[in-house]
């Protein structure tokens, strides 16, 4: 071949592929794949790159808009998950375009293949310090860092080096000495890389300061709040040893009196030779009085509205009291008075007087309360809290023949007291708060009516109730079971419909209209159970801004007897739903069918808030 044939040759290749790339820069992209990647998932690679698939799942349920295919993307694709992999300790990680599957009828790339090649990863070879210090507590400062700090160390030996872990653990080692009295620490580091074993040294440099005392403490923005009330809060004294940890939780304290919109405890550093600092405290209190109201809609309780009050300091102090009154379908009345005592016996404990007065209909029964419960709270931790309450209530029932558990009552209605205490605990580490994406939520409640208090009836009641929510695929996953069992100790074994369970309904179920799945009198009225299992699944994905959707399959029965879990009894439902989040929540529109049950007809439910 001539060198003329040869340029010829040449040129009409080149053309041929630049013609094909150009014609891929208006292809749709449809998948993405990763070859070679052994740490990293593809999930987590793929919110690296700009570059998305068009799937029908992604066009058609997400409601993305179709990406289309560009050289220039790419390359910075890919540039990307080399910087990402980099700093996660790969540094000399490879990302390159692979495989490309093309459909030129449909003018598509049906899968782009990015091929990687992690190489080996960069390890931690040693870990030293250096103090800058000029006194006797040298050797007490390392034994100390060495002790409490290093151990919390993500870079210790033999551990992958990570840019982000570098950070974390020059936070901890400030956040350290800052406890310890030294408010002014400074703390860098030196990293020396040895290619040829592939190991990184860290050398850490610290500087602590002056060791630090706290100096005077001012508040600001308090009206009608007492400085004295404030200082209560604090778990600080002026001339006590400097702890920058103790500052958020006296914070956490002030905030958690309900009596602030804002609340602020901060240090005044100043010069390094400052060994004094003060403390500056700012609050912008809440409303004394406030009000609300609100109307809505639903599919069980109809037409409901409400309208609340509460008053901030009454009688003094940190006390308040909050009046509810409510009117739904399943409520024609409720009207509840808080009085609310924080703090009472320790910081993270309150207690309530709460004198209610309410009317209920449900679909099986009718009933009058008029009661008193007195809770005492307790908050364990951010994500932990308990509670224990005395109840008194006198009930009034309408009396319903066809009900089995009334055979012995005579009365046209049904008169009766009930006491007891209620106990609590709850475990919730789920966000956010209207509409979860991840965390669990756990809640055991146990109920003892009667027995050593005054009362008609003897029975106690257990509902067990476990959530867990998970990100997965852009999607969420949430995940939900309950169980309950009530056990009487009277002779009849007559527990009061209001306590016992019911399944079925826009919480529960949604196959079945409310408190309709389980035993039913010869009406078909509900009768309730003494037993009861219930199991929830939920893929809930983004449509367009506001609004998501969510696909559901619910299971769960509830049966007369105590103890009588028969799980081949469980009926099931399947649907799917739209959620429109709002400020107060998500406003919710479910459909759902009941499955193995044609005779069955499907529901609707309409309600503020998801359904779990």
């Amino acid at each position: 071949m001539s060198l003329s044939k040869k340029n010829i040759f040449i040129f009409l290749v080149l053309f041929a592929a630049f013609s094909l790339l150009s014609a891929q820069e208006d292809y749709v992209l449809n998948d993405i794949d990763f070859r070679g990647n052994e740490t990293f998932s593809e999930d987590v690679l793929l919110e690296q790159v700009a570059m998305h698939g068009s799937g029908l799942f992604s066009k058609y349920i997400m409601g993305d808009e179709p990406f289309n295919f560009s050289e220039q993307i790419l390359e910075s694709d890919l540039e990307r998950v080399v910087r990402f992999y980099q700093k996660e300790g790969f540094l000399y990680a490879r990302a390159e375009k692979g495989e490309i599957k093309l459909d030129n009828a449909d003018e598509e790339i049906d899968l782009l293949t990015i091929d990687i090649t992690e190489g080996e990863a960069i390890r931690i070879a040693e870990v030293s310090f250096a103090f800058k210090m000029h006194s006797a507590s040298k050797n007490l400062m390392q034994d100390s860092l060495i002790q409490e700090t290093h151990d919390k160390m993500i870079l210790q030996t033999g551990k992958r080096f990570r840019d982000q872990a570098l950070q974390q653990d020059r936070q901890t080692m400030v956040e350290h000495f800052n406890d310890r009295g030294y408010a002014y620490t400074h703390a860098r580091y030196d990293l020396s890389l040895d290619e040829q074993t592939g190991t990184i040294d860290i050398t850490w440099e610290i500087d602590p300061g002056p060791r630090c005392f706290f100096g005077s403490i001012t508040i600001a923005g308090n009206e009608h709040v007492s400085d004295e009330l404030i200082y209560e809060q604090l778990k600080f004294k002026k001339g006590e040893l400097f702890q920058s940890g103790i500052l958020d939780e006296s914070q956490q304290q002030i905030y958690s009196l309900g009596l602030f919109q804002i609340a602020t405890v901060k240090a005044i550093l100043g010069e390094k030779d400052k060994k004094t600092i003060p403390v500056k405290i700012q609050v912008k209190e809440a409303p004394r009085l406030t009000t609300r109201f609100g109307v809505g809609y639903g599919s069980e309780d109809k037409f409901r509205a409400f309208t609340s009050l509460q008053r901030l300091g009454f009688l003094g102090g940190a006390r308040r009291i909050e009046l509810l009154l409510k009117h739904s379908g399943l409520e024609p009345y409720n009207i509840n008075l808080k009085w609310i005592q924080p703090q009472f016996l320790t910081r993270h404990t309150s207690i309530t007087l709460n004198p209610f007065f309410r009317r209920e209909t449900e679909p099986g029964f009718s009933a009058r309360r008029l009661g008193l419960n007195i809770p005492l709270n307790h908050q364990f931790s951010g994500y932990l809290k308990g509670s224990i309450a005395y109840y008194l209530e006198n009930m009034r029932q309408d009396f319903n023949s066809a009900d089995p558990e009334f055979s012995k009552r005579s009365r046209e209605d049904f008169n009766y007291a009930k006491s007891g205490l209620l106990l609590g605990i709850i475990l919730d580490t789920s966000r956010p708060m209207f509409s979860p994406q991840q965390g669990l939520f756990g809640s055991a409640n146990f109920k003892i009516n009667g027995l050593p208090f005054p009362g008609d009836f003897n029975y106690t009641r257990l509902l067990v109730d476990l959530r867990r929510y998970q990100k997965l695929y852009g999607l969420v996953l949430a995940l939900r079971c309950k169980f309950g069992v009530i056990n009487s100790y009277d002779d009849d074994g007559f527990v009061p419909v209001e306590d016992r369970f019911y399944s079925g309904g826009s919480m529960s179920v949604r196959g079945w209209s409310r408190s309709t799945l389980g035993p039913l009198r010869k009406n078909s009225d509900p009768i309730g159970g003494k037993s009861l299992a219930e199991g929830f699944i939920e893929l809930r994905y983004p449509i367009m801004g506001i609004v998501t959707g969510t696909f559901f399959l619910d299971s769960g029965n509830v049966w007369q007897p105590s103890y009588h879990h028969k799980l081949q009894d469980l009926r099931y439902a399947a649907g799917f739903g739209i959620r429109v989040n709002t400020p107060i929540g998500p406003v919710r529109l479910d459909f759902g069918w009941p499955i193995y049950d044609r005779e069955k007809a499907g529901q609707i439910h309409i309600n503020v808030g998801e359904a779990f």
